[in-house]
């Protein structure tokens, strides 16, 4: 069972997911979704910036465990490539999160700064790590040209990004991601 503190968290999370803006969170509208008084929520956290910044390290946690969510062993070239697109996909759940962080909370963001770029980084590396090593599948399964691979870097980023922030269509992401699959190996072929 989850903890008040734990519980308090959560309820921050599906406000910003839901297009709540940081401004409109307030330490009544949480205590209220999560059936406590405002002073139990003093009792885990000093403030409101000091609340935001605990969920959002939690989403950004969930992001990391969102875009490594299946062992990349246990699939071949195409299936772990695929299955990677569709994880990306589901961050579309964060894309109003993400621009409301950056819009234009200054103060939120300078108490944390160092702890928040060290959450951007791991974010990033993880993502860099998975897709190295499924794109060098390919090429072990013969299915990229190395050389071409590691010329064109900067086009499958390219393409894998524009791919994920320009579909907004949950029902075609299948399809999607099939597509940058077979883009990718003419590009690298």
């Amino acid at each position: 069972m989850a903890s008040t503190k734990d519980k308090i968290i959560e309820i921050v999370i599906e406000l910003l997911k839901n297009n709540v803006s940081f401004d409109d969170i307030s330490m009544n509208k949480v205590a209220e979704n999560v059936g406590i008084g405002k002073s139990t929520i003093y009792e885990y956290f000093e403030s409101k910036n000091d609340l935001l910044s605990s969920a959002t390290l939690r989403l950004a946690d969930c992001i990391i465990s969102d875009t490594s969510s299946f062992d990349i062993d246990k699939y071949n070239f195409k299936e772990s490539f695929i299955r990677q697109i569709l994880a990306l996909l589901k961050l579309r759940e964060y894309k109003n999160f993400a621009f409301e962080f950056f819009k234009n909370n200054h103060n939120y963001l300078t108490e944390k700064k160092e702890v928040f770029a060290e959450r951007l980084k791991k974010i990033t590396d993880v993502l860099k790590d998975r897709f190295t090593i499924i794109l060098d599948k390919g090429i072990t399964e013969k299915l990229i040209i190395k050389d071409n691979y590691y010329g064109e870097t900067n086009m499958i980023k390219s393409l894998i990004i524009g791919a994920i922030v320009s579909n907004q269509n949950e029902q075609e992401d299948e399809n999607l991601s099939v597509d940058v699959y077979n883009t990718i190996l003419k590009l690298c072929n």
